[in-house]
C-alpha cells in the first residue's frame, strides 16, 4: 500500500505543480524551486543558456536528489520540462539496474529523435497508479527543453541529447533520506531501500552517470548551498 500511496502522490504532484509550471512557468510556486539568486543554480542557468535555444538537456540523479526542484526553478526561465515519470511502464517494486521501468525507446522516438532534427515532439504521459493516457504534450523545437529523471545517463540514451547532461552531485544516502522524508509515509522507507535505492546504486556502478555528465549540479553537502563541483 506504501508503493500505490507513493505512485498516487507523485501523479498528483506531476500532474498538478509540476504541470501548471510547465505549461506558466511565470506562476509557478516558488517556495517549490530555487531562487533566482542561488549561486549553484545561477552557475547551471548560465551554462545551459552557452547552448542553441532549441538544444534539449537531461537533467538526471539519484531518486529524491532534487531534479524535480531544478526542474521546477528551470520552467520558470522558460524551459519546456519532460519528466521521466511520465514513460513509466507500470512495473512495480522490482530492481532495475537499467532503469528498465522506464520506456526509454518511447522517450527516444517521440521527443529526443524529432527535437535533435527541428521538429516538434510530442508524448502521452502515463498515469503511474491506472495506467490510463493523458492528453498528448506537443513540444516546440525552437525552445530549450530538460528532460529530468533517473536513468537518463546510459549509453543508449544519453547521445540522444543535443544540450548539457546534467548530474545533481547528491550521495546517494542522502538522496534516499530526502526521498524518504519527501514521501511522508513510514512504509517507504522499505520500498526505498529493496528496489530504488539497489537500483540507483546498480545504474550507477554500471554505467558511471556522473563520469559522463557534462555538468554538476553540487549537492553534496546536506544543505542547498553551493559547493566547488569538479
Amino acid at each position: 500500500m506504501a508503493g500505490v500511496r507513493y505512485y498516487r502522490r507523485m501523479t498528483e504532484l506531476r500532474a498538478g505543480e509540476l504541470s501548471a509550471a510547465y505549461a506558466n512557468p511565470a506562476g509557478f510556486n516558488p517556495e517549490n524551486g530555487y531562487p533566482p539568486g542561488h549561486p549553484e543554480f545561477a552557475r547551471l542557468v548560465g551554462h545551459l543558456a552557452t547552448f542553441p535555444d532549441g538544444a534539449t538537456h537531461a537533467l538526471s540523479s539519484f531518486g529524491g536528489a532534487g531534479k524535480s526542484t531544478i526542474a521546477a526553478s528551470l520552467a520558470r526561465h522558460g524551459y519546456q520540462i519532460v519528466s521521466y515519470d511520465a514513460f513509466y511502464t507500470g512495473q512495480q517494486d522490482v530492481v532495475a539496474p537499467d532503469w528498465e521501468t522506464y520506456d526509454a525507446a518511447a522517450l527516444i522516438a517521440g521527443v529526443l529523435e524529432p527535437l535533435a532534427a527541428g521538429q516538434p515532439g510530442e508524448y502521452t504521459p502515463r498515469d503511474w497508479i491506472t495506467g490510463e493516457k493523458g492528453e498528448p504534450v506537443v513540444l516546440d523545437p525552437s525552445r530549450p527543453t530538460v528532460v529530468e529523471g533517473v536513468g537518463l545517463l546510459r549509453p543508449d540514451v544519453r547521445g540522444r541529447f543535443t544540450g548539457a547532461l546534467v548530474w545533481v552531485d547528491r550521495p546517494l544516502d542522502l538522496a534516499m533520506r530526502d526521498g524518504i522524508a519527501r514521501g511522508g509515509d513510514p512504509g517507504l522507507e522499505k520500498l526505498w531501500r529493496k528496489y530504488w535505492g539497489p537500483s540507483d546504486e546498480a545504474f550507477f556502478h554500471r554505467h558511471d552517470p556522473r563520469a559522463q555528465a557534462t555538468f554538476l549540479f553540487d549537492r553534496r553537502g546536506d544543505g542547498d548551498g553551493p559547493h566547488s563541483a569538479t
